[in-house]
């Protein structure tokens, strides 16, 4: 394991001019979910999956039980959204996961808004 994280540290750093730190990947047991954090961070998540699972926490009781959700790359450019097909959500603990067969390798940011306009982020290296 550690010898493929020492090739991926190797590929990262020749494929961007900015030096990132990786936090190790997340398990891909499709049970496992990653919390979202409050503000974006410089350490992205380790994904090697077609999906990525996160936990929503509403602490809010949405009226429209909407969710909406934008992917960035490293340029700040969206490359995906969810305009065309709503996320339900509901008061409380939500899993979600969100796929990202369209989205090549590379270091992306998820953007989770909710109703209220209160932003939740997760960085993340998608890998093929």
């Amino acid at each position: 394991m550690k010898y493929l994280h020492l090739i991926f540290y190797l590929v990262l750093l020749q494929s961007c001019t900015t030096i990132y730190n990786v936090v190790p990947a997340v398990p891909s047991n499709p049970e496992d979910f990653i919390q979202l954090e409050d503000n974006i961070t410089t350490h992205p998540r380790y994904i090697n999956d077609d999906h990525i699972r996160v936990i929503y926490q509403e602490n809010y009781n949405d009226q429209d039980g909407k969710l909406e959700y934008n992917i960035y790359n490293q340029k700040q450019v969206i490359v995906q959204n969810n305009i065309t097909q709503s996320v339900a959500v509901k008061y409380g603990t939500n899993k979600l996961s969100i796929p990202l067969n369209n989205l090549s390798s590379g270091i992306y940011t998820l953007e989770v808004i909710n109703e209220k306009g209160v932003k939740k982020y997760l960085t993340f290296l998608k890998s093929v």
